[in-house]
């Protein structure tokens, strides 16, 4: 917590850079949560389109019926391994839910109370903009594997189409 006895907080008049400073910081703070959820969606529609690429594979193999193919075989390893892989960086990515969200109120009331409002408003920009700044490098990751889980849905793609192809392939 950034502390109100700093010596940038002695004056009680608060300066137009001290009210953009509390704008920019709500802003980028604001921003930030809706990359958070940004990200979550487009991991969640990842997991659902690999689910539906795990039935049109397991579709596929069924036509192409039990006999033994090492292609067949090779193809269902490749799926299975990439689709662990995908849910591993999944749940990398979906592990990172716990984001710095200031100030605390209780610490507001403090701070109002003693240096009053002008002051605790300036507290306040850069309390948001400390947690702005804690954030970022968590939504980073989440955004890295966000991008290896895209990566390995390209590759359960790739392989679908295979699987069609093999399924169809008049061997």
């Amino acid at each position: 917590m950034i502390e109100p006895s700093d010596p940038s907080f002695q004056s009680q008049e608060a300066t137009e850079g001290d009210v953009a400073l509390y704008d920019l910081a709500r802003w980028r703070f604001d921003q930030q949560l809706s990359q958070i959820d940004a990200l979550d969606r487009k991991l969640a529609t990842i997991l659902t389109l690999n689910g539906a690429l795990i039935a049109v594979f397991a579709a596929a193999i069924a036509l192409r019926g039990a006999e033994d193919s090492g292609v067949v075989w090779g193809l269902v390893l490749a799926v299975v391994a990439v689709f662990l892989a995908n849910g591993i960086c999944a749940y990398l990515a979906f592990r990172l839910r716990r984001w710095e969200v200031r100030p605390d109120f209780n610490a507001f009331e403090d701070v109002a109370s003693t240096v009053g409002i002008t002051v605790a408003r300036i507290w306040v920009a850069r309390e948001i903009w400390a947690a702005y700044q804690a954030n970022e490098p968590f939504v980073a990751e989440k955004a890295r594997w966000l991008r290896r889980a895209t990566a390995l849905t390209m590759v359960d793609l790739a392989l679908a189409s295979l699987a069609a192809i093999v399924a169809s392939w008049p061997w």
